[in-house]
């Protein structure tokens, strides 16, 4: 027989392993990077080859770096407005993290095959699937009424969901890339720093309608201009009747 109460659990145990393991998958994507075998490296056209073969290597751990980063940013700002979890969240964050620990996975298959474009396909899909799970996540945990309203606004809300939908969108336009022009989908992802500042600093700040502020009412930051509703309002003057 199922239990007809939900259980929660506290946001701080899933946030220490999640910041572990994001920890460990940051430092694993360094240890990707081939050095290349060349003879001594004397001439300017030797330091010149040396670069290029080292190039796309290196540029995608740092594309691989930043994302992750990135990543723990938006989860971080999440998780310190959280009040509760239940398990299907739980299982959703979980789903985050197995999407963000494939990226030194996918950082080894492109170090190891230059210039594939199923290499670079693979990697950027698996960096717009880290990108979906956690707009998954954020969605997940609004809908639920998981966030603390004194301290998470809705135009706050709205900036996070930005932070991490533009990730799957970037992912759309590098694979595309890497089918015309292969070898140079890595450099699409130049641009997600760049719509993501143009986002933030430029976007007229909005209310979304969700089901915090359909259902509880005005955002919180208009809540100190609403009276309690155990105030009382002033007494209205009495009209005076006739006496018959």
């Amino acid at each position: 027989m199922s239990s007809k109460f939900k259980t929660y659990y506290s946001p701080a145990r899933t946030l220490c392993l999640s910041d572990g393991i994001i920890a460990i998958a940051i430092t694993l994507a360094i240890l990707n990077i081939n050095l290349p075998n060349l003879p001594k490296i004397e001439t300017v056209g030797a330091i010149l080859d040396y670069v290029y073969a080292w190039d796309i290597s290196v540029f995608s751990y740092l594309i691989s770096f930043y994302i992750i980063a990135y990543c723990w940013i938006a989860h971080h700002a999440l998780f310190q407005n959280i009040k509760q979890l239940d398990i299907n969240t739980l299982w959703i964050n979980f789903l985050y993290l197995l999407m963000l620990t494939f990226i030194p996975y996918s950082l080894k298959i492109v170090a190891g095959n230059l210039n594939s474009v199923v290499a670079e396909v693979l990697f950027s899909l698996n960096l717009g699937l880290v990108g979906l799970s956690l707009w998954y996540l954020w969605n997940q945990c609004i809908r639920k009424k998981f966030l603390n309203q004194a301290t998470t606004t809705s135009d706050e809300m709205m900036s996070n969901r930005l932070m991490t939908v533009t990730l799957p969108a970037v992912s759309v336009v590098a694979v595309g890339a890497a089918f015309i022009v292969p070898g140079y989908s890595f450099y699409v992802w130049l641009a997600h720093p760049v719509a993501n500042f143009l986002l933030n600093r430029y976007s007229t700040p909005r209310k979304i309608v969700d089901y915090i502020t359909e259902h509880d009412g005005a955002a919180p930051t208009e809540q100190a201009k609403i009276l309690p509703t155990n105030q009382s309002r002033p007494p209205s003057k009495a009209t005076p009747q006739s006496i018959e």
